[in-house]
C-alpha cells in the first residue's frame, strides 16, 4: 500500500469516528430540560428602520419554537398602532401548530408571519414621528415532569440497605417557559404509610401564564392524586400563575403498600395558556 492510500484510509477512519461521536451526542441529548420558549424576531428591513410617507412596507416576523413541546393555537397581533399614520393588514395572524424540539426535529418548528403595512402623511411641522405599538402573542402548550424517586415507608428500619429518599430536589426546568424548579418529598411512615410530593412550578419565561392545568399524575405507573394548593376551580386542577418568577404549589399524594425502600418513577403532565406583550415602534420620516 503506497503512502497516498495509507493517508486516504486514515482520513476515512477519522471521518467515521467523528460522525459516530456526533451521532451519539445528538441521540443522547435531552431537550426536556432547562428553559425553552417561543421566540420572535423581525426579518432585516421588515419593517424598515425608516418608513417614508404614503408608502407600502412589510412586517415579517419569524416565529421559532425553541421549547421541547408543540405550540398550538398561536395568535400574534399588532396592537395600539395609531391609524392616523399607519395601517396594518391583517392585524392578527394565527398558526395552528408549531412542532417543538426533539431528536427528530432538533431545531423545532419555524414559521414566517407577514403583515402588509401602509404609511400615511406626516405633519408638515414634523420631521419624524415614532409610532409605538405592541406585539401580543398568545398560545397553548404543555410540559411534563418526570423524575426517579426513592420511597421508604419504613424510615426507621435498621437493616434496609435500599435507597434513601431525597426530601428536597431542585430542577433547571423541563424545556418550556413554565416548569417545576423544586420538589419536596414527605413520607408518613408506619401502618397506612403515605407519601406527599410538593411540586413548586414557576414561570421561567418572559410572559404571563394565564392558566396552568395539571393533567395526569402517576407514581410507578399507578394514578396519583394531584391538586393545586390555591386552585382557581373546585376540582383543584387549575391555577393562574401570572408573570415571571411567580410560583404555584401542586400537592400530590399516594398510599404506600411495600414495607421496604425502592425506586420508582414520578410523572405529572401539565398544560398552560401563555401570553406575552412586547413593545415595538415604527419610524415615519419625511
Amino acid at each position: 500500500m503506497n503512502k497516498v492510500a495509507v493517508i486516504m484510509v486514515g482520513f476515512i477512519l477519522l471521518l467515521i469516528v467523528a460522525c459516530g461521536s456526533q451521532g451519539e451526542k445528538t441521540g443522547s441529548y435531552n431537550f426536556k430540560q432547562g428553559v425553552g420558549e417561543l421566540q420572535f424576531r423581525f426579518l432585516e428591513n421588515a419593517p424598515p428602520e425608516k418608513i417614508y410617507p404614503n408608502s407600502n412596507f412589510k412586517i415579517v416576523l419569524e416565529a421559532d419554537n425553541l421549547a421541547a413541546y408543540d405550540v398550538v393555537n398561536l395568535q400574534v397581533a399588532i396592537l395600539g398602532l395609531d391609524q392616523t399614520y399607519f395601517e396594518i393588514s391583517p392585524s392578527e395572524q394565527k398558526v395552528e401548530r408549531l412542532v417543538g424540539r426533539s431528536l427528530t426535529a432538533p431545531g423545532g418548528d419555524k414559521q414566517f408571519l407577514e403583515f402588509d403595512g401602509q404609511s400615511k402623511s406626516i405633519s408638515p411641522q414634523a420631521f419624524e414621528y415614532r409610532a409605538p405599538f405592541f406585539l401580543k402573542t398568545e398560545y397553548r402548550s404543555t410540559f411534563e415532569f418526570v423524575d426517579t424517586i426513592c420511597l421508604n415507608p419504613n424510615v426507621y428500619a435498621i437493616y434496609d440497605a435500599g435507597c434513601k429518599p431525597d426530601t428536597q430536589k431542585s430542577f433547571s426546568g423541563q424545556g418550556a417557559p413554565v416548569g417545576v424548579n423544586r420538589m419536596e418529598e414527605i413520607i408518613s411512615p408506619g401502618a397506612g404509610a403515605k407519601v406527599e410530593f410538593r411540586l413548586f412550578i414557576t414561570n421561567l419565561g418572559k410572559g404571563k401564564v394565564k392558566t396552568l392545568t395539571v393533567g395526569k399524575g402517576e407514581l410507578g405507573g399507578k394514578p396519583l392524586l394531584c391538586v393545586f394548593q390555591r386552585a382557581e376551580d373546585p376540582t383543584g386542577k387549575k391555577v393562574q400563575l401570572g408573570t415571571e418568577a411567580q410560583e404555584a404549589t401542586l400537592i400530590c399524594t399516594a398510599s404506600l403498600e411495600d414495607s421496604q425502600s425502592y425506586k420508582t418513577t414520578l410523572a405529572v403532565d401539565f398544560s398552560y395558556d401563555y401570553e406575552f406583550i412586547e413593545p415595538q415602534e415604527l419610524a415615519l420620516v419625511r
